[in-house]
């Protein structure tokens, strides 16, 4: 059983779907300076937003969304998926910040995974049950969509949101399709208890797809995703890698490098980059289908 009702308490047993934006177009997400917020989509002013207003410091945050320098990316498999204009509004009423993905081929699916290489792990082991998942999504297409996770151990839940199967996967939610935003709420006690999913002991996660979505079948399909982040109890933490002191720095060798012929540079609003200029918060996209589970 699914709650779309308003009110649901975040560390429920079920999964919650509630209008981003309240009748006032005011954002109904609530942040605290008791949690600690692993980011896997958040623009910088969005978070320098939640800062101001909520009173929250950078040790409330812990960055675990695309960092090529750290191994981590997005990657477009086959080029099924394509980055659109991420200019309007986000699921916190402002503008832009967000990720609005399309349907890009005609070759039956469609599918992007943010993946973490095996040279930087992360350590992952502080989202436990106390945490959930959060993520905005909207959709102006009523195709069913697939986003998953993948776990230290490898098992995977997949969240279908829809009226009919994935791929002969069922549905556990789906949210209107009406243009507007809506905030998921997913508690890790419902992927613990739904899939057996869980990051316990998950000190050294690497070589994987953390977080994937496949978002349809046809061309000019579309999934607008924003504010993705798993909350929950503030963690003495704000790395998901191990920090080197100043004294003793190490090198980390970028996937920039691996390939430059076959990638192409954007920012965290989908915009191309020409030159990354040492930033560590752009998209790698790659041409190739990288899917590991």
């Amino acid at each position: 059983m699914v709650s779309l009702l308003a009110g649901a308490s975040m560390y429920a047993q079920e999964i919650s779907i509630t209008p981003s934006l309240n009748d006032a177009k005011q954002p109904q997400f609530q942040f605290s300076p008791d949690e600690s917020y692993f980011l896997i989509q958040l623009g910088d002013e969005q978070q320098q937003e939640v800062k101001d207003l909520y009173g929250l410091a950078d040790d409330n945050f812990v960055w675990m969304g695309a960092d090529p320098d750290n191994g981590r990316n997005i990657w477009s498999w086959e080029e099924t998926v394509a980055w659109a204009d991420a200019s309007g509004d986000n699921c916190f009423g402002g503008k832009g910040g967000y990720q609005s993905w399309r349907v890009a081929t005609a070759k039956g699916w469609s599918g992007l995974g943010y993946n973490v290489s095996a040279k930087v792990p992360m350590d992952l082991h502080w989202i436990n049950s106390d945490f959930s998942l959060h993520m905005a999504l909207r959709s102006f297409t009523t195709q069913s969509i697939d986003i998953y996770l993948t776990d230290n151990n490898k098992t995977v839940a997949h969240l279908v949101f829809g009226q009919m199967a994935y791929d002969g996967i069922d549905p556990v939610a789906d949210f209107p399709r009406d243009g507007n935003w809506y905030d998921v709420e997913i508690p890790m006690t419902y992927l613990e208890d739904q899939f057996e999913f869980t990051y316990d002991g998950a000190t050294a996660y690497a070589d994987n797809n953390y977080l994937c979505a496949l978002i349809g079948k046809s061309p000019g399909l579309s999934l607008d995703f924003d504010a993705c982040f798993f909350h929950g109890p503030k963690v003495p933490v704000t790395s998901v890698i191990d920090v080197t002191p100043p004294e003793a720095p190490t090198a980390i060798e970028s996937l920039c490098s691996e390939n430059p012929s076959r990638q192409q540079s954007y920012d965290l609003q989908g915009r191309p980059i020409a030159n990354n200029n040492g930033s560590n918060r752009h998209i790698i996209i790659n041409t190739k289908r990288k899917v590991l589970q």
